[in-house]
């Protein structure tokens, strides 16, 4: 009697009799006289790099990706946009993908992504209100280990907080283990914080890589930061802290869950 995994690996017959030896990664016993062909399970999600950026007078943000070290199927991800809700965010460049767009009472944000080619992009456009009063501010992370078909493993949960709070992402559930939980917040105040700290538990934030802001008659900062769950269930990042916000402005709080490969 032998005991299988429960996810047992694939066999076949061999024409004559042979030897047979366990494969190192297997630690079962074989059914006499079939060969172990493993089936290998992919490797986590991991952080590849990232880059943030503002502009203030309604113009576009340009982000290099040059210099993040891409490679063929990473996913990179987008999030940012201003406070002007009567303008559209996300971005201009071709072949992204919007994953959402929200449009609250005071903030106007947007979440895109694209799995690179074999020749990654070097850099990516982001819109601008195209109002001189505004500031935009953008965020790209790159990941590798994402599944290029279904890179999100749930639907994103987007709001925005109340008038006076810092930003606090809200609840998700994911269907698969091993997801990669994607924090977002963006505020609209002046002068723009220079210093953003992440929730309890999630990737240390630098500035210019998780978050970036610009000052304007409507100032903008946005952040995203991320954490690899475990099993799958409800993740609920908490909120951002070190974060200075306007008291009489809504901010914009989302989470997505990245599939793994």
């Amino acid at each position: 009697m032998f005991d299988l995994p429960p996810d047992p690996p694939k066999f076949w017959l061999p024409a004559k009799p042979a030897i047979i030896r366990v494969a190192p990664d297997l630690k079962q016993g074989m059914l006499p006289g079939l060969l172990p062909v493993p089936v290998r399970r992919p490797g986590a999600i991991t952080f590849v790099g990232g880059i943030a950026g503002a502009v203030a007078d309604g113009g576009d943000v340009t982000l290099t990706l040059s210099g993040l070290g891409l490679a063929q199927n990473d996913v990179v991800i987008v999030f940012g946009g201003f406070s002007r809700t009567t303008a559209d965010p996300g971005v201009s460049s071709g072949g992204w993908t919007e994953n959402f767009e929200f449009d609250g009472a005071d903030q106007d944000n947007s979440l895109s992504w694209k799995a690179m080619s074999g020749s990654p992009d070097t850099s990516v456009v982001c819109l601008g209100s195209a109002n001189a009063t505004d500031a935009a501010a953008y965020v790209a992370l790159a990941f590798r280990g994402v599944n290029t078909t279904t890179p999100f493993d749930a639907t994103s949960v987007t709001g925005e907080g109340a008038a006076g709070a810092i930003p606090n992402p809200p609840s998700i559930t994911t269907a698969t283990a091993g997801a990669m939980i994607i924090a977002m917040g963006a505020v609209r105040f002046s002068p723009p914080d220079t210093t953003v700290t992440e929730p309890s538990g999630y990737a240390a934030m630098t500035s210019g890589v998780h978050y970036a802001g610009a000052d304007d008659g409507r100032a903008q900062v946005c952040a995203m930061t991320y954490l690899l769950a475990g099993a799958a269930g409800a993740y609920n990042p908490g909120a951002f802290s070190n974060w200075t916000v306007d008291g009489a402005r809504a901010h914009g709080q989302h989470t997505a869950a990245l599939r793994p490969a």
